[in-house]
């Protein structure tokens, strides 16, 4: 079966950027070229037992980024069996995407597998609320549409994935010591540009040392983990969580005013207390020590401030660990 697609789609096409420019473009012009009332893109976990919503335009019945389980869902069944197909969605369904798709009004989706060398890494969806509106032909089209981006998507996929590999630290899953830079420095250039300021937190678990040499590396590392989890939770949207050592940890955050960067200090000790007790013992309170500094005038680059908030997790931890000090 030959498709016709529009030239200005694959113009948008060539005009993106990155991936997340990529897929956006074909999850905009996917309604155009179907019937649908959402359409959405969906990558593969390295486990193949999930898939993770990498785009969608339309009804927000299921959320971008939300883990999806392979086992229980129509698309993962699409993924697995590399063989599109169309479901009708009801209240009752044995398909747990299914179900949801009903609760926001759509009773009916196609999805096709994206396919490159016989391996499936994805999914194209669709779907809408008038039940019988998809076809044979529908699925066809979409089909070819899936096998013609696929290549193109796949790279796109592999140099994301390479790129997240690179920037996120492999114990705790938040974002590492190069990413921690890459984004200082972003930021470092917009202060010397506009002066917009930014605060940087360095944290220092306190005697974690003894954790490890007492009961272990691997109950260091469920902590860490626990630790970093329940940070992670709490950090502004606009700010960067990241591991730059063993047991130390630094946010970048762009905040005008320093209360702000105080009061965070004071929740990450707050949240620390309680990080432990679950994995170790109801006694033992794990606690931080946290250094404190704004972006100033006499930066002209970032290891400059990143020395001074250092200065001040070193005063931190002589006046007695447990708290914070800012310079």
């Amino acid at each position: 079966m030959s498709i016709s697609i529009p030239v200005h789609f694959i113009e948008r096409l060539n005009e993106a950027k990155n991936l997340d420019d990529t897929l956006n473009c074909i999850t905009i012009w996917l309604p155009q070229l179907l019937p649908a009332e959402r359409a959405s893109i969906t990558f593969s976990a390295k486990d193949k037992e999930r898939l993770k919503v990498y785009s969608f335009q339309g009804n927000s019945a299921i959320a971008k980024s939300l883990d999806i389980p392979v086992a229980t869902t129509f698309v993962g069944k699409v993924f697995e069996s590399q063989q599109a197909d169309i479901a009708i969605c009801t209240a009752d369904s044995k398909f747990d995407d299914c179900k949801m798709l009903y609760g926001n009004g759509l009773t009916t989706c196609l999805d096709v597998p994206l396919i490159k060398a016989g391996v499936c890494f994805g999914t194209i969806n669709i779907a809408h609320s008038k039940s019988d509106i998809y076809t044979h032909n529908h699925l066809c089209y979409l089909v070819n549409l899936a096998n013609l981006l696929a290549p193109f998507l796949f790279v796109y996929h592999e140099l994301n994935s390479q790129t997240k590999l690179a920037t996120t630290d492999e114990l705790t899953g938040i974002a590492n010591r190069r990413a921690f830079f890459s984004f200082a420095n972003k930021l470092m250039h917009a202060w010397l540009e506009s002066n917009k300021k930014f605060f940087i937190l360095m944290i220092d678990l306190d005697y974690f040392k003894e954790i490890n040499d007492t009961l272990g590396h691997p109950v260091g590392d469920e902590v860490l983990k626990a630790f970093s989890q329940n940070i992670i939770d709490i950090i502004p949207k606009d700010a960067l969580f990241s591991r730059v050592g063993g047991e130390e940890f630094a946010i970048v955050y762009p905040c005008q005013q320093a209360s702000d960067a105080t009061n965070l200090a004071d929740l990450i000790n707050k949240i620390s207390h309680q990080t432990a007790k679950p994995i170790l013992s109801e006694n033992i309170c794990l606690t931080v020590s946290i250094g404190i500094t704004q972006v100033s005038p006499s930066d002209l680059k970032i290891d400059h401030t990143v020395a001074r908030a250092d200065k001040a997790l070193y005063m931190a931890k002589a006046n007695g660990r447990n708290q914070y000090s800012v310079v």
